[in-house]
Parts: structure tokens; sequence; C-alpha cells
């Protein structure tokens, strides 16, 4: 029982992990557009984050029942960070309680976090892609490479076996 849980719970944190930039970027549109969503609970932003990633709304719930039961905002904020697991949710969370604690903007603090997880996608989109090379080059060299070679030079040892083996058997013609 214990090893579906946590199978469970990292299928949740891989669909948190996978959806967690489309999050951020609707939130930040949210909030840029009015509707903050864990102050104003805008039902158009809800029904929208729950149909592009699912697994980010019902945290998102969560926390917002947390929050009307009497919890603090920084604890909502923390229990979120712990129940994803997802460490882009994780400086999510603290960047709210640092810009609630702090007064800072929240506009700002939420540009910043944006520059820095599409920065941090597209070195993994560049790190994976500079892996392919090396995926690639061995069903190249095992694969590809002989039936090239087969296909193009098949042909001439075909011939050269018609001129050849006669010439080699003493039939000569």
């Amino acid at each position: 029982m214990q090893l579906i849980v946590f199978r469970m719970k990292d299928d949740v944190a891989a669909e948190a992990e996978r959806t967690s930039f489309v999050f951020d970027s609707m939130l930040r549109l949210s909030y840029f557009l009015g509707n903050y969503y864990p102050r104003g609970g805008s039902q158009a932003f809800a029904d929208e984050l729950a149909l592009r990633c699912p697994v980010m709304a019902e945290e998102m719930e969560l926390t917002l029942l947390e929050l009307r039961s009497g919890f603090s905002k920084e604890k909502a904020l923390t229990n979120l960070a712990l129940r994803t697991g997802v460490e882009d949710v994780d400086r999510f969370a603290s960047m709210l309680i640092q810009a609630d604690r702090f007064g800072t903007s929240l506009a700002d603090s939420l540009r910043v976090l944006s520059e820095m997880l599409r920065t941090k996608r597209r070195m993994l989109a560049e790190e994976q892609a500079a892996k392919i090379a090396l995926k690639l080059l061995f069903p190249l060299i095992f694969f590809i490479f002989p039936t090239l070679l087969l296909v193009l030079l098949g042909p001439a040892f075909i011939q050269i076996y018609r001129v050849l083996l006669p010439t080699m058997t003493g039939q000569g013609g």
C-alpha cells in the first residue's frame, strides 16, 4: 500500500513539474489582469487552470481551503510546496511569502520568477537537444550506415563478382 502511495505521489509531482510553467504563466497573466487567484478567487481563472493543469488546480484549491480555514498565508503556501514536491512550485511559494513579508511588488516578483523559470526550461531544452546527437550516433552507425553501404555498394560488388569470377576460374571471356 505504501508503494502505491509513493508511486501516486511521484505521478502527481511529475504532472505538477510538467505543468508548472503553464501555471506560472497563467498566474502572472491573471495577476496583471486583476484576477489574482489566491486573493480574489476568480472563477474564470480556476476553470482555465483546471483545464490546463488539473494537478496544480487541485493543489491551489487545497491551498485556498487552507487559507479559508484560518491557516496563515505563509503556512498554506509552505504546505503547497511540500505537497507538490516540485522545485518550481517551491520557488513560487517562497516568492509569494517573501513578497508578502517584505511588501515588495508582486508584479515585479512574478516577472522575475517567470523569467527565471523560462531560462531554466530553455537550458533544460538545450541540454536535451545536445543529448540527441549522442543518442542518434549509435543507431546511425549500426543500422543506417550499413544499410546505406549495402544499397550503394551492393550493385558494384555484384558487378565485380560477375567480372572477376569467370576470370579467376579460367573461363575468361
